[in-house]
């Protein structure tokens, strides 16, 4: 693992990596001089960006809570006690959450990865459907 939580990249991330490629190496110099002279009248920047963001969105969305496409059949799911389920995520995150409580010097950078874990968590488990019952979720909170 990295040091540190990577920053999530944004539009402005991705607008800005358009704004600095070297659009005029690739024959397309009025591209790479409108966005020299005036890069801030360039609409079609932001716009892109949000395209691409999008587009990374859509790949790397776990499937919603509910989505049955490997949920086991329920005529299946009946003949077993499924247990409570909580994410691998979730339950990282709370091993990280208590051990900022042991290292309090290390419990700014603990809970930034305990968060980064919490948002990824995938929510419901992919064969059973059943949801994760991690507390810290938003939903679980009555929030």
């Amino acid at each position: 693992m990295p040091d540190s939580p990577p920053a999530p990249v944004t539009a402005e991330d991705i607008a800005e990596i358009i704004r600095a490629f070297p659009f005029d190496d690739y024959g397309m110099d009025d591209v790479d001089i409108a966005l020299h002279d005036d890069p801030e009248t360039q609409e079609w920047v932001p716009a892109l960006a949000a395209a691409v963001m999008a587009l990374l969105a859509d790949r790397w969305t776990p499937p919603p809570p509910g989505d049955r496409r490997e949920q086991l059949p329920d005529r299946i799911l009946a003949l077993v006690d499924v247990p409570a389920y909580t994410s691998t995520a979730c339950e990282l995150a709370d091993l990280l959450a208590a051990a900022a409580a042991a290292h309090p010097e290390h419990a700014g950078e603990l809970h930034e990865w305990a968060a980064r874990l919490r948002a990824r968590c995938r929510a419901n488990n992919k064969y059973t459907g059943a949801l994760c019952a991690s507390p810290n979720h938003p939903e679980a909170a009555g929030e």
